[in-house]
């Protein structure tokens, strides 16, 4: 291998890694930091003069800022990117920035400005070396989109049949699918309302086949739409409600279930390690017991004995330090993995729950809207649990004011801005302290909990929370609502559930209400 080559193969190994690094800031949602980075690494390409890196720099800085939602700042980038790219003839980095353009202003501007990137991004798919006919099918598709939504049925309908019959030689049933959707649309526009009807439906009997509920619920939403531009709205309105159920129903189980995992795992992994630090213990116990049996054999022995039994006493304590370090690493691995799982699966699914809300919104009718808000309100909530269960899950240590601004955080959302109940925060932080995940977990669950019991039963105008750390951790919560009379409601899962989280983490949890005078909350151990 010549140096020139080397250096090629060095420069692709870089670029890859980099990427790497970049794709692991955006997973992690830490988009300023991928912003930051890449930047940088087209600033390093651009010094060394090498044209081509800085262009696919340059596409990776659009992608980033396409996840920030600065459409404008994107497109700018991707421009950059092609006029580099035109020099060094690399045609599918052409192509796809031509995509992504043309998708962004097909969302934003209109399907007259989109057109020229997709027929663009065509022309070049055409010159990529190798098997290309994914890409290629996909911009025709966006082609076929844009043809209909500017009104040109004819050209649609049959660049649709084109893209359809090619995606059944491929044999790509969900991507057949997916073009059938959106061709069903066209049917329904250029006045073949019963063929465009009864293929939305011959579709939506394949996904359900298929068990993929992400594709279903987009065949009941085409479906809708080709119902209301036919004018059974009441129909429509009906497929729109299945649609929503059906998500709403897959994502809160899988979230449900997600969490109770989580939190399952992390209580094994404590019972084991404290298990691990009671082994350890006891044989610190016992070596230290043999040391001193040796130290009397030394003086027995003499000087020699005794700096040998001492270097392999060390040899030892170094081997059970290395071993709780690997146990350590594992855990961190563990949790790390888990939050990882709940950010890929739940966090697309809420989102996709929230798009889907975004788009009801433009077609709602009066009977609609407030459904639809509850829908969201309920999207929301799920969205923001479980980014503060990925938190605790990914934060190896939380002091106690860095949970007390979680509460904080929590409870202002909850009750002040979404309710307008005003919250007082009283703290008292004499001795700063590590908490545990599992005793954070625990904690911030029972908080959650008694927070939305204010919502739903107490009515209340005001709630104070106060945090005292001394020798103990204690948490008051307290209310002015409606109270209730705690010997008659004792007995009810949720408080139940409330001292049982308690009793996990050894801490104490007592509760005082009555009718008429509010109610006061307390969580008292130690950390």
């Amino acid at each position: 291998m010549d140096l020139k080559t080397k250096k090629v193969l060095d420069k692709h190994h870089l670029f890859q890694l980099n990427t790497l690094i970049i794709s692991k800031y955006t997973d992690n949602m830490q988009l300023d930091s991928a912003l930051a980075y890449a930047q940088k690494c087209s600033e390093m390409a651009g010094k060394e003069g090498d044209s081509l890196y800085e262009a696919r720099y340059y596409k990776l800085i659009g992608n980033t800022y396409f996840h920030l939602n600065l459409g404008d700042k994107a497109i700018n980038y991707w421009k950059r990117c092609i006029e580099k790219a035109k020099h060094q003839n690399d045609f599918l980095l052409l192509e796809q920035c031509h995509h992504n353009i043309g998708s962004v202003i097909l969302i934003s501007r209109g399907a007259p400005h989109a057109e020229p990137y997709f027929l663009k991004a065509i022309e070049y798919g055409h010159k990529v070396q190798g098997d290309n006919s994914s890409n290629l099918n996909q911009n025709y598709r966006l082609l076929a989109s844009t043809y209909e939504v500017s009104g040109r049925l004819q050209q649609a309908d049959s660049l649709f049949r084109t893209i359809i019959e090619n995606y059944r030689l491929k044999k790509d049933t969900l991507a057949w699918l997916e073009a059938s959707m959106f061709y069903s649309k066209v049917l329904v526009k250029n006045k073949q309302a019963e063929k465009g009807l009864k293929l939305s439906e011959d579709i939506i009997a394949l996904t359900r086949t298929l068990k993929n509920f992400k594709v279903h619920s987009t065949a009941l939403y085409i479906y809708a739409l080709n119902l209301h531009e036919t004018g059974y709205d009441k129909k429509a309105f009906g497929v729109m409600e299945e649609m929503i159920g059906i998500e709403t129903r897959n994502n809160a189980d899988i979230l449900k279930s997600e969490i109770a995992k989580a939190e399952a795992a992390f209580k094994v992994r404590e019972l084991a390690r404290e298990k691990e630090q009671a082994i350890l213990a006891e044989q610190n116990r016992r070596r230290l017991y043999m040391v001193g049996l040796f130290i009397l054999l030394l003086l027995v022995t003499g000087i020699v004995v005794f700096y040998y039994q001492k270097k392999q006493n060390s040899l030892k304590q170094t081997q059970e330090i290395e071993k709780v370090k690997l146990i350590f690493e594992a855990e961190e691995k563990e949790r790390t993995r888990i939050a990882q799982d709940l950010h890929d699966n739940m966090g697309a699914y809420a989102t996709s729950i929230l798009a889907r809300i975004d788009m009801l919104e433009f077609n709602r009718t009066p009977i609609e809207s407030e459904r639809i808000k509850d829908l969201r309100h309920d999207a929301e909530n799920i969205m923001s649990t479980l980014r503060e269960t990925i938190w605790i899950l990914k934060t190896k240590t939380i002091t106690i004011s860095g949970f007390l601004n979680l509460i904080k955080s929590y409870t202002y959302k909850q009750l002040k801005t979404n309710l307008n109940i005003n919250v007082l925060y009283e703290e008292d932080i004499q001795t700063e302290r590590i908490l545990t995940p599992a005793i954070s977990l625990n904690l911030f669950r029972i908080v959650q909990e008694i927070i939305q019991n204010i919502i739903k039963h107490s009515a209340a105008s005001q709630v104070n929370i106060q945090l005292r750390s001394t020798d103990t951790l204690s948490i008051s919560i307290y209310d002015n609502g409606s109270g209730f009379d705690v010997t008659d409601a004792i007995r009810g899962s949720g408080l139940n559930n409330l001292q049982h989280r308690a009793s996990d983490i050894h801490f104490t949890f007592s509760i005082s209400s009555q009718p008429g005078k509010g109610t006061s909350i307390q969580l008292e151990g130690k950390v």
